[in-house]
């Protein structure tokens, strides 16, 4: 997906159901660029954050939608031309497609972030040189 820009990445609305019982929060019929229904293979959670970026890499053909369950960070998006640095913050959930760069910064104490991707692990899928981000992009 050498061809994705920043602005086919987006903040998802959530749907929000507020009883007595408490908040519901659901996502479902995400997208994808060919506007089909998503389907996601893998989810992990970050926490217990230091001080370094995480991040930090681009994919291929995976697409990841982060929520953050608890506290806010910074995303840096970058997609070979332009970049933008987003807040997401408690309660949010971000949309990133293929062939974007993004580093997470700016971890807020004891952030809690779920990670679904639309593909199980493969290295070959990762681009963890922004310099070979950029030649991989140029070649649109």
């Amino acid at each position: 997906m050498k061809q994705t820009r920043i602005s086919d990445c987006h903040e998802l609305n959530l749907k929000k159901i507020i009883d007595i019982r408490g908040r519901l929060d659901i996502i479902e019929d995400i997208k994808d660029l060919n506007n089909h229904t998503l389907n996601f293979k893998r989810c992990y959670i970050l926490r217990d954050f230091n001080k370094e970026n995480r991040g930090v890499h681009a994919h291929k053909k995976l697409y990841q939608v982060l929520l953050t369950l608890n506290g806010s960070f910074n995303i840096n998006l970058f997609d070979g031309f332009e970049s933008i640095n987003h807040i997401l913050k408690d309660g949010s959930a971000f949309l990133i497609v293929p062939g974007i760069w993004r580093e997470l910064s700016n971890f807020k104490h004891n952030n809690v972030i779920v990670v679904m991707a639309s593909e199980l692990y493969d290295e070959d899928d990762y681009i963890h040189s922004k310099e070979r981000f950029i030649e991989y992009k140029k070649l649109i």
